[in-house]
């Protein structure tokens, strides 16, 4: 049987650990509502779409909230 060296197991605990850091970050800055997403946009975020079809729709209508998402997703990316 292969048995990995010690070094390569420290290094992928390492980045297993930095990771796990960086997503509980992630969660814990996130906004904790609907309500604090409101207070801090100026454009009308709604809490749930039945089907994908209305989901296109909503994002075709309100090209912010996509703008939105995205940079907030780009953010999280960069700080994990």
């Amino acid at each position: 049987m292969y048995t990995l060296p010690s070094k390569l197991k420290l290094f992928s605990i390492i980045i297993m650990v930095l990771g796990l850091a960086g997503i509980t970050y992630g969660f814990l800055t996130a906004p904790k509502t609907i309500e604090d997403v409101k207070e801090n946009l100026n454009f009308e975020f709604k809490k749930q779409h039945q089907g994908i079809d209305n989901l296109r729709k909503y994002f075709e209508e309100n090209p912010e909230v996509g703008k939105y998402l995205f940079k907030k997703f780009i953010q999280v990316l960069k700080k994990s």
